[in-house]
């Protein structure tokens, strides 16, 4: 069972010194485990603190029981009941919590007024959650507690709305995701949502603290502000940034990382593969954000869950899974040492000692590498340096060095930020930014107090303050000379000089100087006396690396490529480093280096998989298992030749171009990353192939559309992508046909006529707005040229959100609204946010539309823009609405969309050259206006029948008519329309029913089944008394389905007029 709350432990504590003997705490903590009959790892849990659950909470028990006088302390760490204690025992109480002893003893009370917030929040019993009605109990306080918290860190009341704003916004983005694997968890002064066992988003006093899948712009970065913290659990998401911006910025974030956000979500709820303990989730939390953004909002269902086995998102080989015996274990294979930061320097500048890219460019803050001088100054320590010693070449960057290449036998593994800070400071090199630009490193330092600064105009101009500590150690000054030279100044200012004042220039000028002195400890890995027959593999190193950085997670084996570029071809590594930055700029879904690595190595190879490109580019012979130095050069050789022609800036425009023409104009329609790197890698291939361009660009427009809407990539992607490449790769070097017919082969195996109408309709059955198929919806629409709801805007211009404000110009709205239909008794979050209630709006024309009715705000709106019958026919179109779909009932609609959202989704990949073989769709109504046209034929239709009947009954009769009529099956008949004379009115079909063989006044226009349409007569003739024939209209006597070009001319003949 889960640990027990404090407040269940007081009676049990207190029966347990019943004895009256003295109790220590930590036997207490045992026996009253036994009790509760807690298991080994209920026991070991850890709070944050690192004190076990267990022992904080029997701490608080016995704080409490003190406090109330039940028991006294006797001893350091010891207790005895108390007089008070064995009277309330006498009672047999059923329970004690903290009301129970506030009711009784008023210095309980008191004790409770002088906790903190945070305090009090560690105090309280956590939330039930109810699995019969799927609702979290509210604890009384909790929720006015939560809103003073807030309103204590975040005073202004229109930036904590949109602060709160942007935190339900990931409430409702983690929930969508994994309804069981988040929570919301109360800080000491603000909120956290966390997803999985990963910081998703935190309010915090001033400031908020949100996780996102870059690459994150500058541009974006300066409008909000934000600084990226350095936090190693994002090493295990790929691009994930940890990103702190200023609270005043959250309407502005709400946009502008809201994709950003999304991404990290989906991949941190995808990495989760066991159940997520809720005990520290705060349902009033949520229910009092709820209440100020004005929305409803999802709790966590915490459901016992088994561990899941969920595909690994980095999809490598599971090294581990072998169950042969092997021999693992050996000898230390470092030694210990001591190095000087002078003899380091001078080591670097000879390039003895050279740094590999093992990790990213330089990326600390100025303002860090002044905490790392003061830091050495103070004489504190700050870690040690890790060094690769081999006594083979390896060409790799030395930092300092002019030339890109050289032979260096010491590279360091850890430590490559601190000595590129201490190398930059003392020497005044530049250094690449982190955006790949040179930029000098420039601190400054005022002896009288030994503070350094990062410099600024005002400390350049303050004659206390060395400008730039290079001077101390750079040797154009001696240090005397600077003394001498900062006195003079100050004296110059009038400033005053005293003999304290000179006494601690010179001690803190001096003690600065021997900051070159300062000893760094090192781990030296190289052969030792123990393991001279073992040479240390690059394998060892970049495990040694990922282990000190990653805190023991394995290093993926993405990241063992990128190392032995760095090692082997480190200009290579730069070069697509720099081009996936640059690749990035302004383009519709940002490329990250790894991305760009498997996209080169697939055009390489027609390889997916990293651990079988790191096996290629050790050069190992797959018959052997030797590497060899001479295939490693010339597989390196081919890597370079493929990433110049991916690299190449013409090649990924014209790509660029093509997954705009498949509809994703918009990063936030983009479902998958790995589905646009991939379908690049295929567009270089087809290149090579020799695909004409008008061929390639239609195919690879299709196939990035399709995969991305059948989540090709999402799961296993590498092994996918495998399979994918192994189909081109079997064909002949210039096999243009056979490239694309392969492509096709692979997509027709997963899009059948089946997953039309059945798996893609189930597949939009969802809440989930960035579901595959909602997306590829919205593409679709791209690509057919539709026009925001009640607007004439192209969906298209407005679907990308502008670089400032606090709105982007298009917004998904509910078609029914929440609050309209919450009214209605339809409460299930996951029906009201079905994605077939949403459409693309213009945000004034939501903000119109509030929470009123579709049947109210429809006509009203319709009115306000001079939106005619025509013009409102093609929207709905357009938007898979139905005509009428405003009085539909709920589910209804719903389910009649989903389907029209399908065969939109369908027209568009067939717009793009899919299915080119198959028949039109019947009937054509997602064509711009046509369902107001069938609406017309059908009208026109029926006044010809009422003529045709009029002609017949003159000629022959109304008896002769009315016999005709009469042969009519009775659901088609209107027994009125007979006895009135009238002409009958048309009615639809019915989905079930036949074709009549009989005259039909009606046309057959079932839009759900066959399309067809029935004019004429009898297919046999009716005759008079005296067996002469009847005489038929003018129309042919059967039944005739209007050939599929006639219909077409028909609609665009009506949508003309």
């Amino acid at each position: 069972m889960a640990v027990p709350d404090f407040q269940r432990l007081m009676l049990p504590l207190l029966k347990l010194a019943a004895d009256g003997l003295q109790h220590t705490l930590a036997e207490t903590v045992e026996r009253l485990a036994q009790e509760f009959q807690l298991s080994d790892d209920d026991r070991a849990q850890l709070l944050r603190s690192g004190q076990t659950r267990l022992y904080n909470r029997v701490g608080w028990t016995t704080t409490y029981l003190k406090k109330a006088g039940l028991i006294q302390a006797v001893g350091p760490g010891r207790f005895q009941l108390t007089d008070r204690g064995r009277d309330v025992l006498a009672t047999q109480p059923a329970s004690i919590d903290v009301a129970f002893l506030e009711s009784r003893f008023p210095e309980m009370s008191e004790f409770r007024k002088a906790r903190s917030r945070r305090e009090v929040a560690d105090e309280e019993p956590p939330a039930i959650f109810n699995p019969a009605d799927g609702t979290w109990n509210q604890r009384a306080g909790v929720e006015e507690r939560v809103r003073e918290t807030l309103e204590l860190s975040i005073p202004n009341e229109a930036i904590r709305r949109e602060a709160l704003r942007f935190l339900a916004l990931a409430i409702e983005n983690a929930d969508e995701e994994r309804g069981n694997a988040w929570n919301l968890r109360e800080t000491e002064h603000g909120l956290r949502l966390m997803t999985g066992r990963l910081l998703a988003c935190e309010i915090a006093p001033s400031k908020i603290r949100v996780s996102v899948i870059g690459p994150i712009g500058d541009d974006v970065r300066g409008a909000l502000g934000a600084e990226a913290e350095k936090d190693w659990e994002f090493k295990q998401v790929p691009g994930g940034l940890l990103l702190t911006f200023p609270v005043e910025h959250a309407a502005e974030a709400l946009d502008l990382l809201k994709v950003g956000l999304n991404s990290f979500v989906e991949v941190a709820m995808a990495r989760v593969r066991r159940s997520v303990s809720l005990e520290d989730h705060v349902p009033e939390a949520v229910a009092y954000i709820a209440s100020v953004v004005g929305r409803e909002l999802p709790q966590p269902v915490a459901e016992a869950q088994d561990a899941e086995q969920l595909d690994d998102p980095s999809d490598e080989d599971d090294v581990g899974a072998s169950r042969e015996p092997r021999v693992r274990g050996r000898a230390p294979i470092f030694e210990h040492g001591q190095r000087s930061i002078a003899s380091l320097m001078s080591d670097i500048e000879q390039e003895v000692i050279a740094l590999p890219d093992l990790q990213r460019p330089f990326v600390w803050e100025d303002t860090k590498v002044r905490q790392l001088l003061d830091s050495l100054f103070v004489g504190f320590p700050v870690g040690t340096l890790v060094f690769w010693h081999t006594s083979n070449d390896k060409d790799a960057r030395a930092l300092g060095a002019e030339r890109p290449g050289l032979r260096a036998t010491t590279l360091v593994i850890d430590g490559q930020q601190r000595l590129t800070s201490l190398y930059a400071v003392m020497r005044g090199v530049e250094v690449v930014g982190k955006d790949g630009a040179t930029r000098k490193i420039t601190i400054a330092f005022r002896p009288r107090d030994g503070r350094f600064e990062v410099a600024d105009a005002a400390i350049r101009n303050d004659p206390e303050f060395l400008p730039n500590v290079t001077e101390l150690w750079d040797g154009r000054r001696l240090t005397s000379q600077i003394r001498r030279d900062l006195m003079n100044a100050l004296r110059d200012k009038g400033r005053a000089v005293d003999d304290k004042y000179e006494n601690a220039v010179d001690s803190n000028l001096g003690r600065a100087h021997a900051i070159s002195d300062y000893r760094f400890p090192t781990v030296d890995i190289r052969k030792t006396a123990t393991t001279q027959d073992e040479e240390v593999t690059e394998e060892d190193v970049a495990e040694i690396f990922v282990r000190i950085n990653n805190q023991g997670t394995r290093l993926g084996q993405a990241d063992f490529v990128l190392t032995l570029l760095s090692v082997y071809h480190g200009e290579l590594r730069d070069r697509i480093e720099e081009r996936a930055r640059a690749m990035s700029q302004g383009t519709v879904v940002g490329i990250d280096t790894q991305q760009l690595l498997r996209a080169v190595c697939g055009v390489a190879f027609g390889r997916a998989r990293m651990s079988a490109i790191y096996r290629y580019l050790r050069g190992v012979d797959p018959t052997t298992g030797e590497a060899g130095t001479a295939r490693r050069l010339k597989l390196l050789g081919q890597l370079d030749d493929a990433a110049k022609e991916c690299m190449e800036p013409t090649p990924w425009r014209d790509y660029l171009l093509r997954v705009k023409h498949a509809g994703f104009v918009s990063q936030s329609l983009v479902a998958s990353e790995n589905a646009i790197v991939n379908a690049y890698a295929f567009y270089i291939r087809g290149r090579k192939a020799g695909v004409p361009k008008s061929k390639l660009d239609e195919m690879i427009a299709r196939w990035l559309f399709g995969t991305l809407l059948t989540a090709r990539y999402s799961a296993s992607s590498e092994t996918i992508f495998e399979q994918d490449l192994a189909r081109v790769a079997r064909l002949g070097a210039e096999d243009a046909d056979g490239f694309l017919r392969a492509l096709d082969e692979a997509m027709g195996e997963t899009i059948t006529g089946d997953y039309w109408t059945h798996s893609l309709v189930s597949a939009l059955e969802t809440q989930k707005a960035r579901a595959p198929a909602a997306l590829a919806f919205r593409a679709a629409q791209v690509v057919l040229g539709t026009r925001a709801l009640f607007s004439d805007q192209l969906l298209q211009n407005l679907l990308d959100p502008p670089a400032q404000g606090a709105r982007s110009a298009s917004e998904a709205h509910h078609l029914f609204p929440v609050a309209w239909l919450q009214a209605r008794g339809i409460r299930d979050r996951r029906l009201i946010n079905q994605v077939a209630n949403l459409a693309d709006v213009g945000w004034h024309e939501n903000s119109v539309i509030s929470g009123h009715g579709p049947a109210e705000y429809v006509p009203r709106l319709r009115q306000k823009l001079a939106i005619d019958d025509d013009r409102w026919g093609r929207l709905c179109a357009e938007h898979a609405l139905p005509l009428g779909w405003e009085s539909m009932e709920y589910e209804e609609f719903l389910r009649e969309r989903r389907r029209r959202m399908a065969d939109i989704i369908r027209v568009a990949f067939r717009q793009l050259g899919g299915e080119p073989d198959a028949p039109p769709l019947t009937p054509p109504w997602f064509l711009p206006g046509a369902e107001a046209v069938w609406q017309r034929i059908v009208e026109t239709e029926r006044a010809l029948r009422g003529v045709v009947r009029e002609v017949y009954a003159a000629r022959f009769g109304e008896a002769a008519a009315r016999r005709i009529e009469d042969a009519l099956p009775e659901r088609e008949r209107e027994s009125s329309h007979a006895r009135s004379g009238r002409a009958p009115s048309v009615r639809r079909r019915s989905a079930s029913s036949t074709t009549s063989t009989s005259v039909s006044y009606r046309p057959s226009c079932s839009r759900r089944t066959s399309g067809r349409m029935l004019v004429g007569a009898s297919a046999g003739h009716r005759t008079r008394s005296n067996g002469s024939k009847l005489p038929s209209a003018r129309l042919r006597p059967s039944a005739t389905r209007l050939p599929t070009s006639v219909r077409l001319s028909a609609i665009a003949f009506f949508a003309r007029a």
